[in-house]
């Protein structure tokens, strides 16, 4: 793949998030303007307490939102660029520690 050049991610679940997230963060902000008449800046701060909506499930979550939407960028980066450049340089090798060391989440095994 070309630098520059992503492939079609319609229908990756990292891209369903990161438009979950965003429009999670548009409704929170919404949220506040028509509850709470104000908004999230603290320099224009909410009059009410926003509860309802998203706010009765967690009651952050904007920075959810924004959470999954670096996750769904991160991810993409080294999904699509990162690891199919280090496998076209390093071929083999890389393929070993591929299938030796977690990609995402640290083994907590000592060897």
């Amino acid at each position: 793949m070309a630098l520059g050049r992503l492939p079609d991610m319609a229908s990756d679940h990292r891209v369903g998030s990161a438009r979950f997230g965003s429009g999670r963060r548009a409704r929170g902000v919404r949220a506040f303007r028509e509850r709470g008449d104000g908004t999230p800046a603290p320099v224009a701060p909410t009059e009410k307490l926003v509860v309802g909506g998203m706010y009765r499930h967690v009651r952050n979550p904007m920075y959810l939102a924004v959470g999954a939407v670096i996750a769904a960028v991160v991810w993409s980066f080294v999904h699509w660029y990162e690891e199919p450049t280090l496998r076209r340089r390093f071929g083999a090798d890389y393929e070993a520690y591929v299938r030796t060391v977690p990609g995402w989440w640290p083994r907590l095994k000592v060897d």
